[in-house]
């Protein structure tokens, strides 16, 4: 792999004094396998009916309670403090949600919890969601454009306008150039408002292969520098002649930056999936009891690092 000629040795996020950051252990869990979307490019393959999740869930008891004894292992953990994303499908349709979102407050290594959702339920459940005594949680309504309505973006608005509940849009960037109009309508609201927002880059899945333009990168680079910002932290690129080089992520998708197959790395990626088995995203080994081996160094076993949240780990040859 290689940028501007040069032959890439390390990879990873750094802050500005250039030293390797922080980052903390992240669990991904699919509360539910049910989801009332059907967007083209989901990874989880609920964009159609051969790809979807055949659900269980309202069906036996033993996914229904699965988060039960997820909670119980993620209480185990010492030491290493980490996020809990709360994912589907679509979370908001899992009955405890509630309860789920009260437990994780309890988990003392538990910094902080993201409840990932399309936003369709009503206001006042998400009102009625954060009236219980929590100071980890924070909704991050992902904007699909395949589903876009302005009532996701006006209660988005409501939300941060009108309550203490701490809101973070998740907005997912379609390569579809009849979304442009309207990604370049929320971008602007988001930013006009001071709203903190994060951006996702659609990744192939299930036949689904995404083309960011040129044309796309002139018009939403901006926006997705912004979403990106963190406290001067930016992607890094060392090469085999000793330069340092800090790249976005456009820099990522043009020289294909992601071949890390075979490197030195630390995922702190988890995956909790809806039976409650808890795996780590790149080894697929599974979490020890404790987490013993939740900062396992280990050799990449992927042919492409196509999430950006991935990127951030240290990466050497």
């Amino acid at each position: 792999m290689k940028y501007k000629g040069e032959e890439v040795i390390r990879a990873g996020t750094v802050n500005s004094e250039h030293q390797a950051m922080k980052i903390y252990t992240e669990f991904a869990w699919e509360v539910i396998d049910v989801c009332n979307y059907m967007c083209s490019y989901c990874g989880a393959g609920y964009g159609n009916a051969t790809t979807r999740p055949q659900s269980k869930f309202f069906k036996q008891n033993k996914y229904h309670d699965a988060w039960k004894g997820v909670i119980n292992s993620l209480k185990l953990i010492k030491g290493d403090m980490f996020v809990v994303d709360l994912l589907g499908g679509e979370p908001t349709l899992h009955p405890d949600i509630h309860n789920i979102i009260s437990s994780l407050e309890e988990v003392k290594c538990c910094e902080h919890v993201r409840l990932i959702t399309n936003l369709l339920k009503k206001l006042d459940y998400f009102k009625n969601l954060c009236d219980t005594e929590t100071t980890k949680l924070e909704i991050n309504p992902s904007i699909h454009f395949q589903y876009y309505s302005e009532k996701i973006v006006d209660k988005i608005l409501h939300i941060h306008n009108s309550t203490d509940i701490r809101i973070s849009p998740i907005v997912v960037l379609s390569d579809d150039p009849k979304h442009k109009t309207n990604m370049l309508h929320v971008f602007e609201t988001l930013v006009d408002n001071n709203i903190r927002y994060s951006v996702n880059f659609l990744f192939p899945a299930h036949g689904y292969k995404p083309n960011y333009t040129n044309d796309f990168y002139d018009t939403f680079n901006k926006y997705v520098n912004i979403g990106c910002e963190d406290t001067d932290t930016l992607y890094n690129i060392t090469t085999a002649d000793g330069h340092t080089h800090n790249v976005t992520v456009k820099d990522i998708n043009t020289h294909k930056l992601t071949k890390f197959k075979n490197w030195n790395c630390t995922p702190k990626s988890w995956n909790i999936n809806v039976k409650g088995q808890i795996i780590n995203s790149c080894s697929k080994q599974p979490l020890k009891l404790g987490g013993g081996n939740m900062s396992d160094l280990i050799k990449c076993p992927k042919n492409d690092c196509y999430c950006n949240v991935w990127w951030n780990y240290d990466k050497y040859k």
